[in-house]
């Protein structure tokens, strides 16, 4: 009996001992994510705004104080001008982490490992000196911080340094893209054939990568690994995307997501911020949401810029009163008229009609109220080559979609394109190809069938990004510093996409910002302004 007994007291303690360690596990992501918290909007875990001093006595506080403001969101820093902010989420940056990445060969080049105490970091983040001696630099705050929110701040850091990249393993990076089922067939198409294209080359290893990372003076700063793409092919109706989003990346995580084709991308775009997944240039006319995220990099604001720039032209041509929208009855043309009736009302101008036609319905049925100050049409390219003079009041500016109309310019009415402008984001045909027939070319090498060249460019931009990018992260493989290699890359990039400027900077997410004014002539577009940007 009493061997019975020690045994049944041996199991209630260790059952004790279990229940007792499980608040400490859950205090310990607690910690990381008021940590995080105070990292990236600068609110202490009591709940209040953190308060800082910075050079000169000025107090600053709140998101303005925050620590990624500098750092960056990956913590790996930056440099402006001669002023270079140190990486803070590195492994070996506090006492006890081992840093094992391969950076570059020892002998050639040193890794710094400050080895930061508590008592160290403490003293850095209120006093301003480093753990070495050195007075930290004058653009770094010094904070006013207890022992909680320190704690929080180093349990946050440590967490990014150690934590495997999702979708990374010593030899693959594996990369999603996603289809939604509304996407154009042709677009589809053409942007799978692209990235798998690059995917293949990537691993054929045609430029020696393996080798070359070994080689020389100095080798390169990053192991070269096989991509991996994994085609998240979406179904049903849109309110089970996120769903079947979820189970995608959690039977298979994935380091960012290709480019990806479809219309109505909110639930996408949803997924995308709340993962925390960087989604890298879709092919979509509309982004998933008209204010801009952390996580999603669109080509273009697509048929939102276009409303902009429309409305920019008619105010700066001194058009007041009424405009009449005429578009079918479908998401893409319902979101280009909100974004113009708001940016058209922002500016005092009056209100901006609808008029939304039947499936059999010709547009002349949408103006018999009276003559509008302007017509603006959001239809495409099938119903444009069905226009005759008389469906449109004369005498007033007629306003339309290049993105709507489709690749192919529509032949117009001689009568309607004297008055006819077409908001244009894309490269000018007219202007220098070279960045289209570079991409042309390269489809043509690969045995790829000819397609939607916007969004093969397209395509090709997402997946010339991320690997451009990847070869400077230098084994840090932060999904928030692969954004940020792409903003600072993206104004150098001999890839453009179907646009004939791209750039990003901190914080950007969209590539390409303006659009031209052009009118319709025989098949051919003729520049009717400069490059807008509103």
């Amino acid at each position: 009996m009493r061997r019975r007994r020690g045994w049944r007291e041996a199991l209630l303690a260790g059952l004790a001992g279990l229940l007792g360690a499980m608040p400490a596990v859950a205090g310990e992501g607690e910690l990381e994510s008021l940590g995080k918290r105070l990292y990236r909007d600068g609110i202490l875990p009591s709940g209040e705004p953190v308060v800082a001093t910075v050079a000169g006595g000025a107090q600053t506080r709140g998101r303005q104080a925050a620590c990624v403001t500098c750092h960056r969101k990956s913590g790996l820093g930056a440099a402006e001008g001669q002023n270079i902010i140190r990486p803070l989420t590195v492994p070996g940056f506090f006492a006890g982490q081992e840093n094992t990445r391969r950076y570059a060969r020892p002998r050639f080049v040193r890794i710094r490992q400050l080895q930061y105490t508590d008592e160290a970091f403490d003293h850095a983040l209120r006093a301003g000196m480093a753990i070495d001696g050195r007075v930290l630099n004058p653009l770094m705050p010094r904070y006013e911080l207890d022992s909680q929110a320190i704690a929080a701040l180093r349990a946050y850091l440590t967490g990014v340094a150690l934590r495997a990249s999702p979708g990374v393993t010593d030899r693959d990076i594996h990369f999603a893209t996603i289809i939604t089922p509304d996407a154009d067939p042709r677009v589809r198409e053409a942007t799978l054939n692209v990235l798998q294209a690059m995917v293949d080359t990537h691993n054929a290893g045609t430029r020696s990568e393996r080798h070359r990372q070994r080689a020389g003076v100095e080798s390169m700063h990053v192991d070269w690994r096989r991509w991996t793409l994994h085609v998240w092919e979406l179904t049903g109706s849109a309110d089970t995307w996120q769903a079947q989003l979820e189970r995608h990346v959690e039977a298979q995580p994935v380091f960012a997501v290709l480019s990806g084709a479809g219309r109505q991308w909110l639930p996408v775009h949803d997924f995308c911020e709340r993962q925390e997944l960087p989604c890298l240039f879709p092919n979509v006319d509309v982004p998933g949401r008209a204010e801009p995220g952390n996580y999603t990099l669109y080509l273009s604001r697509g048929l939102l810029l276009e409303a902009d720039v429309m409305a920019s032209h008619l105010a700066d041509q001194h058009v007041r009163g009424s405009v009449l929208q005429i578009r079918r009855d479908d998401d893409r043309s319902r979101a280009a008229a909100s974004a113009f009736a708001t940016a058209w009302q922002a500016r005092g101008r009056g209100p901006a009609d609808e008029a939304i036609l039947g499936p059999a319905e010709r547009v002349k049925a949408a103006w018999t109220a009276g003559k509008p100050a302007a017509v603006i049409l959001w239809l495409d390219g099938a119903d444009f080559g069905k226009l005759v003079p008389g469906d449109l009041p004369a005498g007033v500016p007629l306003l339309a979609s290049g993105t709507l109309m489709g690749e192919a310019v529509p032949a117009v009415a001689s009568g309607l394109a004297e008055s006819l402008l077409l908001a244009w984001p894309f490269a000018l045909p007219t202007a220098d190809p070279t960045g289209f027939d570079r991409v042309q070319q390269w489809v043509s090498a690969r045995g790829i069938p000819e397609g939607n060249r916007r969004a093969q460019a397209n395509a090709y931009f997402a997946g010339a990004m991320a690997g451009e990018a990847i070869t400077h992260l230098a084994n840090n493989y932060s999904q928030e510093y692969l954004i940020e290699r792409i903003e600072h890359a993206a104004n150098r990039s001999l890839a453009t996409g179907a646009f004939p400027q791209v750039e990003l900077g901190p914080g950007q997410r969209y590539a390409s910002k303006g659009a031209y004014l052009v009118r319709p002539r025989s098949g051919s577009l003729v520049p009717a302004s400069a490059w807008i940007v509103p």
